[in-house]
């Protein structure tokens, strides 16, 4: 089984799947409710560990500005870092 290293703690693939999903859902919520393109994305960390930004982008789809969940090690601490950087993307 597939794992996915964060903040020394080992997620499984079925909850770096569950993190992505809400990422996405979340970011979609933003785009809709704020009224500029939110992106999802993963970034990793020089030692492999994973984490999620949330891209903005203008209305002519240039890159505005950028959110990241830091490396959390739970899909809880994953959740509640993504709710703060929906709200971030609220003061944009």
């Amino acid at each position: 089984m597939k794992r996915y290293i964060q903040s020394g703690r080992l997620l499984k693939l079925s909850e770096w799947g569950e993190v992505l999903q809400y990422a996405k859902e979340l970011a979609a919520k933003a785009s809709k409710d704020f009224g500029v393109d939110v992106r999802a994305s993963v970034y990793t960390m020089y030692d492999g560990a994973k984490g999620i930004s949330f891209k903005v982008y203008d209305s002519d789809g240039n890159f505005y500005q950028e959110y990241n969940s830091g490396i959390q090690s739970s899909v809880a601490d994953y959740k509640r870092a993504l709710q703060r950087c929906y709200n971030w993307v609220r003061t944009v």
